[in-house]
């Protein structure tokens, strides 16, 4: 029988490995950080080490937009400036322990009516639903001895209540009331009222050239003469405006208050805009871009620490930990301008021309240009936007691949040649979109893939419906002209 034989032996192995510190991966995770998240940080950061100071808080609500997706194309916005964003906010945002129903209530006591009207007035205020409307039947509040006179002055007076909007049956009805109140106070667009009465089903996917098709064609023209509208003037800029104020009511008009989420904000990092005359003088630069730092508490050392700086072990770990926190926080943001100024050079056309024009562009070459690693960009990119003369987009919206076009030479390019050969995946949506605007019979799918090749751009009908079903926009059978 073999005998076992048993022992030790002991190897020698040399491996490299970086082991990151607690520093280090705070670091990269504040890369990932959007505003709202890194303002968050900032605060609880403060909380926590006595050795950084705030000095200046954020200034809220001030670079924020409100989210009003248009086209489905991750481009958020309108004209609405900071400050309009700001004064809107404070005056009109409730208690966020308030609900629709006590805000009503508590402007309805401050009203001179009677007793019938006033009790008429609370039911219809406790009978409406999260969004602020009276989606049944309104007849079903009434009691036996209570006349449809009565119910509609009530009605009225609830409708007359902050906000404007609340107690309609429906979203047509609110937005309608919404422009009435506000032809009292400002200059609302001439079409706006044409097209939210007759025309409402058009703004499921507002198109101009078609609103203005179906204005002028179906129409009824005592209307327009009744309303001051020249039925022969209308030019398409007139229902773009009109278009653009009805996107910028409230569909929910209860949001802000307990009962349902509050109003939702994108807050920007970053502006491009323009040069001015004199910038581009001295720089030779077309755009500009700005880190929007006042969205962001402003951090600095705490003066009292600095004075036991050397004297005091905790004070030093303490003062430590703050440098390098407010140094990271410095090294997100520059990181983050570079970023959007690599965009910006191999974006130029987007940015000059608008979202046709975006290019095919990979993550790991604004990486090699910003000189960091691809997974940086990646965390950079994270939740974070930049504004834009065309709207307020995510960062991620510029990363977009190729598509195939027709080319004859294509067998000879390289392969990197290959992946940047062709307009973006958004600028074909883009081109899509405009050809549909123009759309003077139904296009099918098929013969949108035609019309695109016929631009240079091959694909195939079933990428074409894809596309169009991102863009939310019906097939040509569902499609009205």
């Amino acid at each position: 029988m073999a005998k076992m034989q048993t022992g030790f032996s002991q190897q020698q192995n040399l491996q490299l490995t970086q082991k990151l510190s607690p520093q280090m991966i705070q670091s990269i995770s504040l890369m990932a950080l959007s505003v709202p998240e890194l303002s968050d940080k900032i605060y609880e950061e403060v909380e926590k080490n006595p050795a950084l100071e705030i000095i200046q808080d954020a200034n809220l609500y001030s670079g924020q937009i409100r989210i009003t997706k248009k086209n489905n194309d991750n481009r958020y916005g309108g004209n609405t400036t900071e400050s309009d964003n700001h004064q809107a906010f404070i005056e009109s945002a409730p208690s966020r322990e308030q609900s629709l129903q006590e805000a009503l209530l508590l402007q309805l006591t401050l009203l001179h009516i009677g007793e019938e009207e006033r009790d008429l007035c609370r039911r219809l205020i406790s009978n409406l639903d999260n969004h602020g409307y009276f989606v049944e039947d309104i007849n079903v509040i009434l009691k036996d001895d209570e006349s449809t006179e009565l119910l509609n002055k009530a009605l009225e007076i609830v409708q007359s209540l902050e906000p404007a909007g609340v107690c309609c049956k429906d979203l047509q009805e609110s937005l309608i009331l919404q422009t009435k109140r506000l032809e009292k106070e400002m200059i609302v667009p001439i079409l706006t009222m044409p097209i939210l009465k007759d025309f409402f089903d058009t703004l499921e996917r507002p198109r101009p050239t078609l609103v203005k098709n179906k204005l002028i064609k179906g129409y009824d023209k005592s209307k327009f003469l009744q309303e001051k509208i020249d039925i022969d003037k209308i030019e398409t800029e007139d229902v773009e405006q009109a278009i653009a104020f009805i996107q910028n009511l409230d569909p929910f008009p209860a949001r802000q208050f307990a009962s349902n989420s509050p109003t939702k904000y994108i807050t920007p990092d970053v502006r491009v805009r323009k040069a001015t005359d004199e910038e581009f003088s001295e720089t030779g630069k077309k755009f500009v871009v700005e880190f929007l730092k006042g969205n962001l508490p402003q951090l600095e050392l705490s003066s009292s620490f600095i004075k036991y700086a050397g004297k005091d072990k905790i004070v030093d770990d303490a003062l430590r930990d703050a440098k390098w926190f407010i140094n990271s926080i410095e090294q997100r943001n520059i990181t983050l301008i570079k970023t959007v100024s690599a965009i910006l050079e191999f974006q130029k056309a987007f940015f000059s021309k608008g979202p046709r024009f975006l290019q095919p562009l990979r993550m790991k070459d604004v990486a090699e240009k910003v000189g960091v690693h691809e997974s940086t960009i990646s965390r950079i990119s994270n939740s974070k936007y930049v504004q834009t003369e065309w709207g307020l987009f995510e960062i991620s919206y510029f990363f977009t691949n190729a598509v195939s076009v027709s080319v004859s030479n294509k067998r000879t390019l390289s392969e990197k040649d290959k992946r940047q050969t062709g307009p973006s995946k958004e600028s074909v949506k883009q081109e899509i979109l405009l050809i549909l605007e123009n759309e003077t019979e139904k296009l099918s799918d098929s013969k949108l893939a035609s019309i695109l090749d016929s631009r240079g751009i091959k694909i195939s009908r079933r990428t074409v419906a894809k596309y169009r079903t991102e863009l939310n926009i019906k097939s040509s059978f569902d499609r009205d002209i």
